[in-house]
């Protein structure tokens, strides 16, 4: 066998390098696997593990405190063989140390000690169980079976409950076997049941296979946050594209609306610039009538100027390219920006109709609702006959603002109404296209700022309602 392995590797050049690599590669992925600090590296997934431990450690605090107050009862009822006046002094330190541990996972400096605070909660909780395994036990070989039995379990618990990586886990087994190794060479009874070390290899053993699940669990919560993270990137990728298609309909829409005032400022300036060299020339008669179309010219260039000027504002609303932070803004000022920009073309014969009431300002960033109403406004246009409307109405709604978008579009079955807000992929003509972006980029991006959009259809209309908390 040696032999016709080692000729294979003479007739295939570079076979063996390429066995001892994988070998390599092999080895690198489960020092990987059980060693996972690279993990630990990615800032968001870092924050994640702090929240986990965070959690974890106000569900061991309060776990904890719960057990020890069925030790308390125990005592109280006789099951376990301890004087009463030794109560305060076995439980009342633990009781204490819970305490600390809620106070912590409730403070600002859980954060960051949720995770380390969990190990040692669960490590003194676990040397303190020993304590009540040995008064609970009539002999050496039912102390070692209690003993046994809370190990693994405190060690499952922990793998289960607490974000821990494997060689913490490993360390807190370890810790733990030398603590029941002590307690039980010091248990008054005869030396029976395993040996000391027999005891102890098996209670290593135990820790080394919940270090292996405690690798398991740690890296399906980073494979998990990876897929997570994946997701996250196509739908930006996705919103960018949605965005983009957006902004190639609202610039045709602002280059419509600027050629009309620049072509009329472009010519006035040129008749102008006719006149000027005629005016001096002229015959008094004529110049009177040739200063009134100066005047005339004048007066049309300062027009476009400001309508120029006008649009400029409003883009700048827009797309807030002046302030893109959180602020306090009019949402009805935001709708009639919105409004005014859209394409005529696009609209057509559609009739736009506005319904704004009196509203208070909300706090959020405008440029994001912008972009919203005008994706729908433009979603509308396409989906409504020439000859329909469009409405858009704000009301006031204590605790919120809402923006109604209401239009003429065919009605929406009530299978994919119920569906709107899920990402779809449709074929079409041998394409495949798309379906409710639009409505899944913008219901994430309202409510990662705290506001929410939901949808109705009969067979009147459809309306999207935007609300925005004050």
């Amino acid at each position: 066998m040696y032999s016709n392995q080692q000729a294979t590797r003479e007739r295939v050049p570079g076979c063996g390098r390429q066995t001892e690599m994988t070998r390599i590669t092999g080895l690198r992925n489960a020092i990987a696997y059980l060693f996972p600090h690279e993990a630990e590296r990615d800032g968001v997934f870092r924050l994640e593990v702090q929240r986990l431990g965070r959690r974890s450690l106000f569900a061991l605090s309060i776990l904890t405190g719960v057990l020890h107050l069925f030790y308390v009862v125990l005592v109280e009822t006789g099951s376990i063989p301890v004087a009463r006046s030794e109560l305060p002094s076995a439980v009342l330190p633990a009781l204490l140390v819970c305490l600390a541990a809620l106070v912590l996972a409730r403070s600002r400096w859980g954060l960051s000690a949720g995770r380390p605070a969990s190990l040692v909660l669960m490590a003194l909780a676990t040397a303190s169980a020993f304590r009540f395994d040995l008064k609970a036990a009539a002999n050496i070989t039912e102390a070692e079976r209690f003993v046994l039995a809370d190990f693994t379990g405190a060690l499952l618990f922990a793998v289960v409950l607490i974000p821990a990586l494997p060689v913490q886990t490993l360390t807190l087994g370890l810790s733990l076997t030398a603590v029941a190794a002590f307690q039980l060479s010091n248990a008054p009874f005869a030396p029976a049941g395993l040996s000391p070390l027999s005891l102890t290899a098996v209670l290593i053993m135990d820790s080394v296979l919940c270090a292996i699940l405690s690798a398991v669990s740690y890296n399906r919560l980073w494979s998990a946050h990876r897929s997570s993270q994946e997701v996250c990137q196509t739908q930006r990728l996705l919103l960018v594209s949605d965005n983009a298609s957006s902004m190639a309909k609202l610039s045709a829409a602002l280059s419509h609306e600027l050629n009309n005032p620049l072509g009329i400022l472009k010519s006035s300036l040129s008749t102008l610039k006719d006149l000027r060299g005629r005016l001096a020339a002229a015959e008094p008669a004529v110049r009177k009538g040739l200063e009134r179309t100066v005047g005339q010219l004048e007066t049309n260039a300062d027009r476009a100027l400001g309508r120029m000027e006008e649009i400029v504002r409003e883009m700048q609303r827009f797309t807030n390219l002046d302030r893109a932070e959180e602020r306090e803004f009019q949402v009805n000022r935001v709708v009639k920006d919105v409004v005014s920009l859209l394409d005529p073309e696009a609209v057509g014969g559609i009739r736009i109709e506005l319904d704004l009431h009196q509203v208070p300002r909300v706090v959020s960033k405008p440029h994001l609702l912008s972009a919203i109403i005008a994706r729908l406004l433009q979603e509308s246009v396409s989906l409504v006959s020439p000859d329909g409307w469009i409405r858009v109405a704000t009301r006031a709604e204590e605790p919120a603002v809402k923006v109604l978008l209401q239009d003429s579009r065919p009605p929406i079955p009530g299978a994919d109404l119920a569906k709107i807000f899920e990402p779809c992929f449709h074929v079409s003509g041998g394409r495949v296209t798309a379906g409710n972006w639009t409505w899944f980029n913008a219901r994430q991006i309202l409510r990662e700022h705290g506001a929410e959009i939901s949808v109705t259809s009969t067979a009147e209309s459809t309306t999207a309602i935007i609300t925005l908390p004050l």
